[in-house]
Parts: C-alpha cells; sequence; structure tokens
C-alpha cells in the first residue's frame, strides 16, 4: 500500500521521520535501505527447490513480463 501511494516502502517512510527528528542521517538510512533491500538470491533458489519450483521455468515466465 505504501509503495503505491507514497512511491516508498513502509520502513523508508520511517527512516524518513526518523531523518527529518534528527534521529538518523540520509547516509545511515540509505545504507539501512540498500542492506535491507538485497535479496538473498540462493535462499530463494534453496525454497524453491524445497516447494518442487523449478526456477528456470520460473524466470523464463517472469523474465518476459519484467521488460
Amino acid at each position: 500500500m505504501y509503495v503505491k501511494t507514497l512511491g516508498v516502502t513502509e520502513r523508508e517512510d520511517f527512516y524518513s521521520k526518523m531523518i527529518r527528528e534528527g534521529q538518523m542521517t540520509r547516509e545511515e538510512a540509505l545504507q539501512r535501505i540498500e542492506k535491507e533491500n538485497e535479496l538473498p538470491v540462493e535462499i530463494i533458489y534453496q525454497l524453491f527447490e524445497q516447494v518442487g519450483i523449478d526456477s528456470i521455468d520460473l524466470e523464463k515466465e517472469i523474465a518476459p513480463k519484467c521488460l
């Protein structure tokens, strides 16, 4: 909902408020956001394997829609 209405995540909005209140610097917030937005690709592929999803088939299905 946050991304659709504000263009940012709930956490990004929270960090923005902390910056305005002087509880965090912009640089600290950007570093946290970058770290938090990293996707653990290997873990995702392990999860796919556990539930029986072929990651190659999934990539073929998703890739055209992302272009």
